[in-house]
């Protein structure tokens, strides 16, 4: 594994395809990645909970599987770059105050995210995959709401984290503070990742 990070950090800055000449990931990655996530989708449905599946950190992990099954760095790009971003907030947030986590619920995060990183290590980074991202959170946020319970309050469509409540009187100001955090948060990492890799132009 050092020995293909060593490789993939060398590469043409002129290439600028999606499928490039570089190093990938194994496919074994993304087999893992989807283990983990059909075991936690299990371990939801017995306890009746298969819902937060749509959570949107679980959704974008779909992305990161795909990306590395099918070896497109334009669905890696997208899983990591949400889960880098808004994905383990969210989820440091979620368990600290809801401490202690379960391991399934820690692996379900942090694989995807190692996964994705090494998907995207040094390879060419797609300018677009920022907008996709924001486009995909903001129709998430409707559909959640159409498929889920208040109980549940999957991505806080129903209501904000607790110890903001008193400064949202309305879904529509909800809705909008949430994907302005996410949108805030992916766009300080696009920005590192451009600085750190070229990007498409």
């Amino acid at each position: 594994m050092l020995l293909w990070m060593r490789q993939s950090v060398i590469y043409e800055p002129a290439l600028t395809t999606d499928r490039d000449d570089m190093p990938y990931a194994p496919r074994w990655l993304g087999v893992v990645v989807l283990a983990v996530w059909i075991a936690y989708a299990i371990d939801k449905a017995r306890a009746g909970l298969l819902p937060e599946m749509l959570w949107a950190c679980h959704i974008f992990t779909v992305a990161t599987i795909v990306g590395l099954l099918t070896r497109s760095h334009s669905w890696a790009a997208a899983g990591f770059l949400f889960h880098a971003a808004a994905g383990m907030l969210g989820y440091g947030l979620d368990a600290v105050a809801n401490w202690p986590t379960s391991v399934m619920s820690a692996l379900s995060h942090l694989v995807p995210l190692g996964a994705g990183l090494l998907a995207v290590w040094g390879r060419i980074w797609p300018r677009w995959v920022y907008w996709a991202n924001v486009t995909a959170c903001a129709a998430i946020l409707p559909i959640t709401y159409l498929l889920t319970e208040p109980a549940l309050n999957v991505n806080l469509v129903y209501a904000p984290w607790p110890p903001l409540a008193r400064w949202f009187d309305s879904l529509a100001l909800l809705w909008s503070y949430n994907l302005a955090v996410a949108a805030a948060l992916m766009w300080a990492v696009d920005w590192l990742l451009r600085r750190r890799w070229p990007s498409h132009r």
